[in-house]
């Protein structure tokens, strides 16, 4: 009987040194590619209340924005920068193409 291949690899000598297990740092891609935390359109799963940090996917610059309201088909966000607010309705699935949630700040 071969039980070898049941048990996990033992790390190599440069990832104990290291301090840990190079799996840890794996990162999904759709993370890595700028799409959005969850790949989908993740400005559907928070709720009404909820402040966040948001970026266009290649740029470094955040956006606040709070979730004003909920529809069937749309979420209402308010957006401040440089201290003005400005009120919109976006399309969830559109939005999250575009824009990378970058923090939560409250709920």
């Amino acid at each position: 009987m071969i039980t070898s291949e049941l048990h996990e690899p033992k790390p190599s000598e440069s990832e104990e040194q290291k301090g840990g297990d190079s799996r840890n740092n794996v990162v999904p891609l759709h993370i890595a590619t700028g799409g959005g935390d969850s790949g989908g359109p993740w400005l559907r799963d928070l709720e009404v209340g909820t402040c966040f940090l948001g970026k266009y996917a290649q740029q470094t610059m955040l956006h606040e924005f709070w979730i004003v309201a909920l529809a069937n088909r749309a979420v209402k966000l308010l957006a401040i920068k440089d201290d003005k607010e400005l009120y919109m309705w976006v399309d969830p699935i559109l939005f999250s193409k575009e824009f990378t949630c970058y923090e939560v700040l409250d709920t």
